[in-house]
């Protein structure tokens, strides 16, 4: 049998897996090749529409929003979200979702949601071309 781990703190509280920052997601999602980010998407807060949804390659991912002239598209890491590949969320803060680091209530790494959610989207994509 396996053995158990035991998530509560020392007053007998459960404890929260910390759920990896934005940031990190944003880092992991430029640099791994696993991942196409074309086919992400990026849920942010709009202060006074709500939450909107562009593309990730829309964004400019640089760390100083001062830097960029007015014509550029950039975001406060706070405002975000969510990330959605091919249309299934893989990160929600609100949720605290991870499935790209496996951290907060998610234990799903990024290369088995990948390899999950083409499975899901491939099968889809072919019941529409026996249409």
């Amino acid at each position: 049998m396996g053995k158990k781990t035991n998530n509560k703190g020392q007053h007998g509280k459960e404890e929260k897996k910390k759920l990896r920052p934005a940031d990190d997601i944003i880092n992991r999602l430029r640099w791994d090749s696993t991942i196409a980010t074309s086919d992400v998407i990026v849920g942010y807060e709009d202060r006074f529409i709500g939450i909107q949804e562009r593309g990730f390659d829309d964004f400019n991912w640089v760390d100083d929003l001062g830097s960029l002239s007015h014509l550029e598209v950039a975001i406060p890491r706070h405002r975000i979200v969510y990330f959605k590949y091919r249309g299934i969320e893989i990160w929600n803060r609100l949720n605290r979702v991870d499935r790209v680091f496996g951290s907060g209530t998610s234990d799903q790494k990024l290369e088995s949601t990948v390899e999950t959610i083409d499975a899901i989207t491939s099968g889809s994509e072919e019941d529409v071309e026996e249409d």
